[in-house]
């Protein structure tokens, strides 16, 4: 029997070693404990106090984002739709929401301009916003004959609530991920 002297193989501490000395012809172990790869995976404990403590530094961010979109949201799209005026009919509510949509894509435009603003600030101004909830009752109360019963009136209040829903919507998520350290910031996402 002609067999070649056995070599004396350590077994491969990893499977990419285990795959080139299989590819080179040499015998290997497969049975052999590979180390272990210990996968540990957050508690939800651990991931509610790692968003509560991310929350502590923004909060001011997520409230200013909350209160923009609740207001806009009480009047956009329904109150704005029952908006009527006799010479554009059915039209004002569609030139209203148009106006809006346009506006609001100009606001996030302008979210891109360098400002530092604080966060009670960002809160602030967006409850100041709350004053288009009266603006626009009054566009279609009384009903019949509104307070604001020109067109332009609704087209004017719905471009400026445009911009700044789109303003005070964009900027609060852009400056608070830099608010948290930089392991933070997804999370603050």
């Amino acid at each position: 029997e002609n067999r070649p002297p056995r070599q004396n193989v350590t077994p491969p501490d990893t499977f990419e070693d285990a795959g080139e000395l299989a590819g080179s012809g040499t015998y290997v172990r497969f049975d052999v404990p590979q180390p272990e790869i210990k996968r540990s995976w957050p508690s939800f404990r651990d991931m509610m106090l790692h968003r509560y403590v991310v929350s502590r530094v923004i909060w001011t961010y997520m409230a200013s984002i909350a209160v923009t979109y609740f207001i806009t949201l009480c009047l956009f799209p329904g109150l704005e739709s029952e908006i009527r005026n006799c010479t554009l009919g059915e039209w004002l509510p569609i030139l209203i929401m148009a106006v809006f949509n346009l506006s609001d894509f100009v606001g996030k435009i302008l979210a891109a301009l360098p400002y530092d603003w604080r966060g009670v600030h960002l809160l602030l101004c967006s409850c100041l916003r709350v004053v288009f909830i009266p603006l626009f009752i009054l566009c279609v109360y009384p009903n019949g004959s509104p307070t604001f019963s020109h067109p332009a009136w609704p087209c004017v209040f719905s471009l400026l609530m445009g911009i700044t829903n789109g303003y005070f919507g964009s900027v609060p998520m852009i400056l608070a991920a830099g608010k948290v350290n930089p392991e933070q910031r997804e999370l603050a996402g």
